[in-house]
């Protein structure tokens, strides 16, 4: 997780906190340690722009719990008793430098009207992380041309003929649209422009009804519900499937 990355600073620090304490647990001698604590200075520092003095303070204090120098602070020192403490967890999405700085006011705010009540408080922030699917789409827009798995509608280009067909492939449209056109001679499409001398389909005059399915089953299926409903009059296979629930 580079420091520049758009994460908040408290996954950052507990990222490298827990590498560095893994390392104090599980090597065997103070070499081992050493080496392995270097490695992990050099990826933080040089690779993940962490701040030096940061990463060195936090390798310093690590490794001093291990040895009894780790020194408190102030704040965990205080005999206060716990009956006294007020427990408040803000779960928060992640806004980032913008919303962690709104949040470090807000706890500052809190903390100082608990304080004037003379009573302790301990604030927890947990942030939720985010898709980046939810900011943006990931993924290109697929033009019509190159859609495949989809139940089509074609009309007749001919302004004064009504004729209209419906069907299904598994092919991009691009290319089925080219059979119908050209070379699918057994296509209801090609031979009405045979048959009437009007100008063949091309792929301005498809419509896409459906798309996105599965299996071959569920595609025919689609398209025998559209043929049903739109009753085009070039369909001489009224169905892809026997619908009789539908009758």
């Amino acid at each position: 997780m580079n420091w520049h990355s758009h994460a908040p600073l408290s996954w950052k620090i507990a990222t490298l906190r827990s590498l560095i304490q893994r390392a104090v647990l599980i090597s065997s001698t103070k070499d081992s340690l050493n080496q392995e604590l270097e490695h992990l200075a050099k990826v933080f520092i040089q690779i993940n722009n962490y701040p030096s003095g940061m990463v060195k303070s936090i390798i310093r204090k690590e490794k001093g719990k291990t040895n009894g120098t780790m020194t408190l602070p102030v704040e965990e020192l205080n005999t206060t008793e716990d009956k006294d403490l007020v427990n408040l967890n803000l779960n928060l999405p992640y806004a980032g430098e913008k919303g962690e700085k709104i949040v470090a006011n807000l706890t500052k705010c809190i903390s100082k009207k608990v304080n004037k009540d003379r009573r302790r408080i301990s604030i927890t922030t947990v942030y939720n992380s985010m898709k980046l699917s939810s900011k943006f789409i990931l993924k290109d827009k697929t033009k019509f041309e190159h859609m495949h798995n989809v139940v089509y509608h074609a009309t007749c280009p001919n302004k004064k003929c009504n004729s209209h067909y419906g069907g299904q492939t598994k092919c991009r449209i691009e290319k089925r649209a080219l059979q119908h056109r050209r070379t699918d001679r057994n296509s209801h499409l090609f031979k009405h422009a045979e048959m009437t001398k009007h100008k063949r389909v091309d792929l301005h005059d498809f419509k896409i009804l459906g798309k996105g399915y599965a299996s071959d089953f569920k595609r025919k299926i689609s398209e025998s519900l559209f043929i049903k409903q739109l009753a085009p009059d070039l369909n001489i296979q009224k169905d892809s499937y026997k619908l009789s629930l539908f009758n």
